[in-house]
């Protein structure tokens, strides 16, 4: 299991809650292992909740499922080992092989972002164009990898060598666009 996503990479903005993971298959996922990671998880997670009356919602989508319980949701993206991602897949039994390539692309962005988005300026203009993307229309189709890679270049390609301020790399930020 893998935590991805703003969460993962400290970018989550506020109000923002949900968090997302990639859960890791030995084998080619099928929609008999989703279901019973559903319930499993549905079964452990009601043992440990105080307030028995309230239910937790589980859905399935394509990459997995998600639950949520008390408007906190958490997102589950099933997928295999990249080595599987070559055998045949039977479409009516296993996941997509294009959902499992974008499960396994999410554990790569996160780990690209936690090894190389180590200043604390790339975060805060990571979470400014995520506010730009939700209010303003023009930046509304800015993927993520898109945004990620904006901030670390804008920060960290410069002549000087040194750190720049926020002001600086959203300044820079705003000339590379």
């Amino acid at each position: 299991m893998r935590i991805v996503g703003s969460f993962k990479k400290g970018t989550i903005l506020a109000g923002h809650k949900t968090a997302d993971i990639v859960l890791i298959i030995k084998h080619l996922p099928t929609k008999e292992d989703i279901d019973k990671i559903m319930k499993l998880l549905n079964e452990k997670m009601g043992a440990l909740q105080s307030d028995k009356k309230k239910k937790a919602e589980v859905k399935e989508n394509e990459q997995g499922f998600t639950y949520k319980f008390n408007g906190v949701s958490l997102n589950v993206l099933v997928t295999t080992l990249p080595g599987n991602t070559k055998e045949t897949i039977d479409p009516e039994k296993h996941v997509k092989l294009e959902h499992l390539k974008n499960s396994l692309a999410a554990i790569r962005h996160a780990r690209w972002f936690e090894e190389n988005a180590f200043q604390s300026s790339i975060r805060v203009i990571v979470r400014i164009y995520k506010d730009f993307k939700r209010r303003i229309p023009f930046f509304a189709n800015v993927n993520p990898w898109t945004i990620d890679l904006l901030a670390h270049h804008a920060a960290v390609a410069n002549t000087t060598g040194t750190q720049l301020t926020v002001p600086q790399v959203f300044r820079r930020s705003l000339q590379l666009l």
